[in-house]
């Protein structure tokens, strides 16, 4: 068991050596732990890695904060990532209705 403090100084080790995998590793092995993932979606966003991002949301979902993330994709205004963020859920099924429609309306 790690606090928070220790979990975002593995993530950003990760970040600093661009290891996404690990990234997502990370989250996934403390999922259900109380652990905030908001760092690490921020990154997945900044590099618009919709594959890793949506790994992420796959994976972690229930401990996401999913409005943050909706919210953060937007931020981006960044039409194209947000297209494939939505054609990549119509293969998958990852994002739950309500934030697909928001990500949609955009």
């Amino acid at each position: 068991q790690i606090d928070q403090e220790a979990f975002d100084n593995m993530v950003e080790v990760g970040i600093k050596e661009d290891k996404r995998e690990a990234l997502w590793r990370l989250a996934f092995n403390y999922d259900f732990k109380g652990m905030n993932f908001n760092r690490i979606v921020d990154y997945f966003i900044l590099k618009r890695d919709v594959y890793y991002l949506m790994e992420l949301v796959c994976a972690v979902q229930e401990s996401l904060d999913m409005d943050y993330l909706i919210d953060k994709v937007l931020e981006t205004k960044d039409k194209e990532f947000i297209s494939k963020i939505i054609k990549d859920n119509e293969t998958l099924d990852r994002i739950e209705d309500k934030h697909l429609e928001i990500l949609k309306n955009a």
